[in-house]
């Protein structure tokens, strides 16, 4: 379910062009959300006309802002900063313009919140975007947990599987030919308790788009709790080591908190998905009550964190 936006200059540019910044096809990275929500009354804000400039040409845009959205120039006032603020620590800059498109799974602008089913979805412009994803440039192609599951109901990507077939540096990696890579992340717009594993998310997903190892600078300033805990991989980077040791890390598919890959190695076994904390309550759970019992603790502890 969602609200069209009222604004008819809005929903011409998006009829024209259903997508912002590089045209997919032509894009190396292609990031792909959910729909593109405006303030009903945006038309009356000073920075409408900011948005109209965005959407007919994000490329011209970027590069003369210096921004990737106008949600970031100093005269928008509203919701949708955050997920933004997050995106621009990539570190991917005007120089990059050329190289980014967003484009989302609805083919209209939308207003409020929206709770989108594969019914409010447009079959053409989905199979587009599965030719983009499949045939277009992109080497790497990035989606939130959320998408990924209301594309999968649509059954025209059928290429997606229900789980990543790996986990690199905290990235689900959902589909993988020649050097095409699909992977699955976290919103950006998540915060709070997620902070941790998007900041991670976002150092691996920087040195994809710069080819670069992920900078340790670049964590240790934001979140120093999360480099406390992987303190021996930056001493050892800061003394010489291989800073891509930093992101040879994992997160628990049960409860999403990311840990040194050694906390994986139990029972005989170095590649586990759940922590040892977590292995351990499921078995408790599994001997409260059985296999429902294990479905139940994992579900619960699923939905703190997964949307």
């Amino acid at each position: 379910m969602y609200l069209a936006h009222p604004s008819r200059e809005l929903n011409d540019l998006f009829a024209h062009q259903p997508y912002q910044g590089q045209r997919p096809a032509n894009a190396r990275f292609l990031f792909v959300g959910l729909d593109a929500n405006y303030h009903l009354e945006i038309e009356a804000q000073p920075v409408f006309q900011n948005i109209l400039e965005y959407h007919r040409d994000g490329v011209a845009f970027w590069r003369d802002k210096g921004v990737h959205h106008p949600f970031l120039l100093p005269s928008y006032f509203g919701d949708g900063k955050l997920y933004h603020q997050n995106f621009q620590r990539l570190g991917v800059g005007p120089q990059h313009a050329h190289l980014v498109s967003f484009i989302e799974l609805l083919h209209v602008p939308t207003v409020g919140r929206s709770k989108l089913v594969v019914d409010d979805l447009d079959e053409a412009h989905l199979e587009a975007l599965a030719e983009t994803i499949l045939e277009g440039q992109a080497t790497h192609v990035f989606m939130p947990d959320s998408v990924v599951r209301l594309m999968r109901a649509t059954g025209i990507f059928p290429w997606l599987p229900r789980k990543p077939m790996a986990v690199k540096n905290s990235l689900g990696m959902l589909y993988q030919q020649g050097p095409k890579t699909v992977y699955s992340h976290l919103h950006f717009s998540n915060w709070g308790k997620f902070r941790q594993r998007l900041l991670l998310q976002a150092a691996a997903m920087r040195s994809l788009l710069l080819d670069e190892p992920a900078v340790i600078s670049f964590l240790a300033v934001d979140d120093l709790s999360f480099t406390d805990r992987l303190k021996p991989a930056l001493d050892e980077a800061q003394t010489g080591g291989n800073a891509t040791e930093l992101t040879e890390v994992k997160s628990c598919s049960i409860c999403g908190e990311i840990f040194p890959m050694e906390e994986f190695c139990y029972g005989n076994r170095v590649k586990n998905s759940y922590c040892q904390s977590c292995n351990r309550a499921e078995r408790a759970a599994y001997k409260a009550g059985g296999r429902d019992g294990t479905r139940l603790f994992r579900e619960s502890m699923r939905s703190k964190w997964q949307e």
